[in-house]
């Protein structure tokens, strides 16, 4: 196929492109307590986590941060049982930034927002 490398050095260089975009976070100063934003850690969408979320679903959105919000020590953040609030009680406009935030993560230069794509740069508060 005129690929300058064999496929199994091609794939680890994927494979080490993607695993360093894990350990990214977005601070969502909205959803904060004591003047203190939320930080949400996330870990990129996957090529499946894309297929399976369906962008012509009007919720696609909302399910992205549902699928992929973590805390500092990686625990999910929410649950598919979190929907309603997403839906009917959260901002669209905050949920359209954090979820797009996580969608294209690999194309964000986290510096650029203030944030880190080092866990040990920032303590999560969420």
């Amino acid at each position: 196929m005129g690929a300058d490398f064999p496929e199994s050095v091609m794939a680890s260089a994927m494979t080490e492109h993607f695993n360093s975009l894990k350990g990214q976070f977005v601070e969502v100063p909205e959803w904060g307590k004591d003047g203190k934003p939320a930080v949400i850690w996330f870990d990129p969408l996957t090529f499946q986590d894309w297929v399976d979320l369906d962008d012509k679903d009007p919720q696609h959105l909302a399910k992205v941060i549902i699928k992929k919000a973590k805390d500092a020590q990686g625990n999910a953040l929410y649950t598919l049982a979190d929907l309603p609030t997403f839906l009917y009680k959260t901002s669209p406009a905050v949920i359209e930034r954090v979820a797009n935030r996580i969608r294209y993560a690999d194309m964000i230069d986290p510096a650029l927002l203030g944030e880190s794509s080092s866990p040990d740069e920032k303590t999560a508060s969420s």
